[in-house]
């Protein structure tokens, strides 16, 4: 019988001790969720920066070229 209850003991060791690392793994699984929620989250950010910053150079360039076809009429056609 003592046989029996040491191998329980052991086994219910190894189970205490398999919990435990899976609390540790269950947590590092939902650290690096987070972060990587946090890094999508600011590549989200940088991603709309450029868009408006593509945005605002094209309206730049617009405008620019505009000015340009302005001047261009008035040395054509002088008032």
């Amino acid at each position: 019988m003592e046989a029996a209850d040491l191998e329980k003991h052991k086994h219910n060791n190894t189970r205490m001790e398999v919990f435990a690392r899976l609390a540790k793994l269950e947590a590092a699984n939902a650290d690096l969720a987070k972060s990587l929620a946090t890094l999508q989250w600011n590549l989200e950010q940088v991603e709309l920066k450029e868009v408006n910053h593509e945005e605002l150079r094209r309206k730049i360039s617009d405008a620019h070229q505009a000015n340009v076809e302005m001047t261009r009429k008035e040395i054509e056609e002088p008032t």
